[in-house]
């Protein structure tokens, strides 16, 4: 199989192999490595090639406290171009009936080795047993010449019917500078009901 250019998230790696550790004293491991695909022969897939890929993570899992980080690299398709490279790290800890979360991130882009990174803070609060209320504020700093960088800040809430669905409520504001004429507006809000079902 191979990967459509069109994927710019990575939920999991086609041509792969993963090995996960046993916890250990409330830590874990786990390893994964996919094959270098080539092009495919027929244009009207869309399809590219895509370098070889290492994911690496490490987590840390112990009563209300877990953190995290992960190393996440894909090769170059030619020889001598440049990596994506992307590092993150991530805390969380319950107190209270609050989930505090932090996380950071930073990446070099492939064959520009552009640089930039992020950091997002949010937290969830059990107000009853069926509902939380959410609040997420999140940043990227572009480090390339375009400097274009984003924030974003969100809050919402959601009422649980049962283990696996739930009616969420969420208003998003989202602020990008230094943006290229006819790309994404300058400042977008965005409001966002729906239900969600788990399988």
């Amino acid at each position: 199989p191979t990967r459509r250019s069109s994927d710019l998230s990575h939920v999991r790696n086609n041509n792969s192999v993963v090995y996960a550790t046993p916890t250990f004293s409330g830590f874990s491991a786990a390893v994964g490595y996919a094959f270098k695909t080539k092009l495919d022969a027929n244009p009207t897939t869309d399809i590219t090639a895509v370098g070889d890929i290492t994911d690496i993570g490490l987590n840390y899992a112990n009563g209300p406290f877990r953190a995290g980080l992960s190393n996440y690299t894909v090769g170059a398709t030619t020889a001598g171009d440049i990596k994506n490279v992307q590092n993150n790290v991530y805390a969380q800890y319950d107190i209270a009936g609050a989930t505090l979360y932090v996380g950071f991130h930073d990446e070099k882009a492939a064959s520009t080795g552009a640089k930039s990174a992020g950091s997002n803070i949010a937290v969830k609060y059990a107000l009853t047993p069926a509902v939380n209320l959410l609040a997420n504020y999140g940043t990227l700093n572009d480090k390339s010449a375009s400097n274009a960088d984003k924030k974003i800040a969100a809050v919402g809430a959601q009422y649980n019917l049962s283990k696996r669905s739930s009616l969420y409520a969420r208003y998003v504001s989202e602020k990008n500078d230094n943006l290229a004429t006819g790309t994404l507006a300058k400042e977008v809000t965005t409001a966002l009901v729906g239900l969600q079902h788990n399988f």
